[in-house]
């Protein structure tokens, strides 16, 4: 089997069987990103740059930096996401496997980020029990972006949740 790169899309590869028939193999989530006209390959491998650990090849960038903001997400050159502590910096991140884990991000809390596709999954641990407002109170956002298939919306200067969150289902966010 060859793969036919011209008949790739965001969720999909095409192979040539030997046969002269084509076998479509369809994904849930994107494998490939639009760069320049041409479908590339998505490779969220983690790799460390000077003060950052990000995603090796996509147009999905994530940041997740070893001493400043937690995260930040670029979507292009107009649009992205920064999560910081509002006590500002002091927070060190470990790379393991594909993950970056910050620990005890807050008392008795870790946090750690996954790259999938083009989503950035965020887990919460809570070693021991925490007053339930500690996590949204010491957080600070910072975003320009419009609606997106992300599911945030920014007008205002106020920052919309959509989907479940660990505390909190929909959670509205001040941010400076």
């Amino acid at each position: 089997m060859k793969e036919l790169i011209n008949l790739r899309k965001e969720r999909e590869k095409h192979y040539l069987n030997e046969d002269g028939t084509i076998t479509a193999y369809m994904y849930d989530e994107d494998i490939h990103y639009l760069d320049n006209g041409e479908y590339k390959e998505i490779d969220n491998s983690l790799i460390e740059e000077n003060e950052y650990i990000t995603n090796k090849n996509n147009n999905f960038k994530i940041k997740l930096y070893k001493n400043k903001y937690l995260v930040n997400i670029d979507l292009d050159n107009d649009n992205y996401l920064n999560i910081k502590l509002k006590n500002g910096f002091g927070v060190n991140a470990k790379q393991e496997n594909n993950k970056v884990i910050y620990e005890d991000v807050l008392p008795n809390i870790d946090f750690h980020y996954l790259v999938h596709g083009k989503s950035l999954k965020e887990n919460i641990y809570l070693k021991d029990k925490i007053n339930k407002n500690i996590i949204f109170d010491n957080l600070q956002l910072s975003c320009f972006w419009g609606l997106t298939d992300a599911g945030f919306l920014c007008p205002a200067n106020i920052l919309t949740f959509q989907g479940t969150l660990p505390l909190r289902q929909y959670k509205t966010m001040q941010f400076s």
